[in-house]
C-alpha cells in the first residue's frame, strides 16, 4: 500500500489499489497514488511529508539514501530490455 502523512494538514493519506488516488486539500497538496503496485506520490513541500515505512510500521522522512542504493544494486544486474527501452538507454546511445 501507499501511505502518507501530510504534516501541514495532518492527514493519512493511503491508497490500496492501483489508480486509488488520495490527496489532501491544504496548501501542500500532498497526494499519493498506486496501492500496492507502484507508489506515486507528490507535494509542494516534502520536508512537510512523512512517508509510510512497512518494515519499521513507522512514517518517516523520504530517504534518498536507500533509493540510490537499490539503483546501485540493480545497475550489475542483467535485464531484458524493451525496443523502446534499448532506444533511451544510455549505455546504448
Amino acid at each position: 500500500m501507499s501511505k502518507l502523512k501530510c504534516l501541514e494538514c495532518n492527514t493519512i493519506l493511503e491508497s490500496v489499489y492501483r489508480h486509488d488516488f488520495q490527496s489532501c486539500e491544504c496548501p501542500n497538496g500532498s497526494f499519493v497514488d498506486g496501492g500496492n503496485d507502484y507508489m506515486r506520490f507528490g507535494c509542494k513541500d516534502i520536508t512537510k511529508v512523512l512517508f509510510w515505512n512497512e518494515e519499521t510500521k513507522e512514517f518517516g522522512p523520504f530517504n534518498t539514501t536507500s533509493e540510490e542504493e537499490n539503483v546501485e544494486e540493480q545497475k550489475g544486474e542483467d535485464v531484458e530490455c524493451s525496443e523502446s527501452c534499448l532506444r533511451h538507454c544510455p549505455e546504448n546511445n
